[in-house]
Parts: structure tokens; sequence; C-alpha cells
């Protein structure tokens, strides 16, 4: 197996990211690959990480890190099974929407030490940015189409308890937002019905008027206006979503 100079995507990074508190992380990394995959996108290289499992390991890829090509979601498994190191990132080309024209890598985000047997790792998708960049000018709103689509495609097919997108900052794992519950992360996202309980998020969705969208599972919020149709300041619903997610991880 050889390295792959391909199109990875380019900084900034938009990041689709989800949690799922019910599955494991390395289910749950690998129906997101597969869901890509059903979308048209062709595997093109992987990042190994650490030997072990990964919801043993707070970061998979602190000491060690390979990246090499595999043809097709076989060599995936193969290179799976014969190395026994963890799966820490997929690259997919040709994935479509979302995705820039460049390809994109589903990512095992690290977690912190004191949330290691407590929380699984979000996973994010790694999507070219630079339509996110001060000036980009027009090609802005048709990548943040397509980076909605990818996500909101993601959330419907496997319905993760919270996701959020983010530009150049990564999903929190319960635990992180528990240390921290200013909402920050919260402005563009997903909350689960089963997750976060259908009262805690009707009075979420009260606040944002006509900024959310009912999804078969959960509700979706735009707040930001990298991803609706305009910016709309929904005072303290950052924090409202974070509180939502503190008390359904202690409940």
């Amino acid at each position: 197996m050889t390295a792959k100079n391909g199109r990875a995507p380019r900084s900034p990074l938009v990041q689709p990211a989800f949690y799922f508190a019910r599955r494991g992380t390395e289910e749950v990394f690998f129906a997101v690959v597969d869901h890509l995959i059903d979308r048209g996108g062709r595997v093109v290289d992987v990042v190994l990480g650490e030997v072990g499992a990964v919801d043993a390991l707070a970061d998979p890829v602190h000491d060690r890190i390979d990246r090499v090509a595999v043809r097709g979601r076989a060599e995936l498994d193969s290179v799976r099974a014969s190395t026994g190191r963890v799966i820490a990132g997929v690259g997919l080309a040709d994935v479509g929407a979302g995705s820039s024209g460049r390809d994109v890598q589903v990512r095992v985000l690290p977690i912190p030490e004191a949330a290691v047997g407590r929380d699984h790792h979000p996973i994010a998708i790694w999507c070219d940015g630079r339509a996110f960049e001060p000036g980009a000018g027009s090609t802005r709103k048709r990548a943040a189409a397509g980076v909605l689509d990818l996500f909101t495609s993601v959330v419907v097919a496997l319905s993760p308890s919270y996701g959020a997108i983010l530009v150049e900052w990564p999903l929190p794992c319960p635990y992180e937002v528990g240390e921290r519950p200013d909402g920050f992360e919260f402005a563009d996202f997903y909350l689960a019905t089963d997750y976060v309980g259908r009262e805690k998020l009707d009075k979420i969705a009260a606040l944002a008027s006509d900024r959310c969208t009912t999804l078969p599972e959960g509700t979706l919020f735009l707040t930001s206006g990298l991803f609706g149709a305009r910016a709309e300041s929904v005072e303290d619903i950052g924090t409202w979503a974070a509180l939502a997610v503190v008390a359904a991880d202690r409940a």
C-alpha cells in the first residue's frame, strides 16, 4: 500500500459532524462511510491510527498515524482486519454535494481522556471550506447548499443523537459540552427528539421561529446565516441546546 496524493479538502475545513449516544464509534463510523458510498462515493484512502479499540482511546492517532491508498470497500475491510489498528479516517472521492469537487474524509474525532469509557467519539466529514473564507463571493451559496444537503442526508439516514455543521471547529462529545455549556458549537445543528426529549426540543424550537425544520427523528436549526436564507440572532439558542445535551447525557 502506498500513500495517495489526492484532491484532499482544503483548509478551512467545513465539518458536518455527528454524535451517536447509543451506538459504538466504529459502528457509526462505517455507517457514515457506507452512506457516502451509497451516494456515489468511492473509497480512495485510509488513515490508520493506534492499535486497539477506538472507544478505549482518547485520540486514535495520538502517537501513530499512516495514510495509505485503498481501492474500494473490500480492501478497506481487509486493512481493518489485518492490521489491528484503528481506522481513524477514510477518504472518499466523487461524493458530490458538499465536496466542492474534492475528496472528503470521514474522521473519528478525539475526546478528552476523562471521557473515555463514558462517551463515544463524534464523527466528522471533513469537506473543502475555501468557499467559506472571507471574500469567497458567489461560490459560498452553492457550497453551503451542498454541505447542508450532505449533513441532512446523514441525519435522515442514520439518526444521530445530535450534530452540527462547524467551520474549523470540532463537534464536542457530551462530556465536553458539560464542561463548557455555552453552546458555541450550536448555531447550525440538529437534535434528536428521543435524545433530548420532546418538551425541551419544543422549547428550543419556539426560540428559533422559522429558523428550524422538523425532520423524521428530530429538528434541524439554522441560525448562523451560512446555511440558511439569512442570519438571525436567536438569543441563547446555543446555550439551550447545550443544556439539553447535558441533561440527556446525565439522564
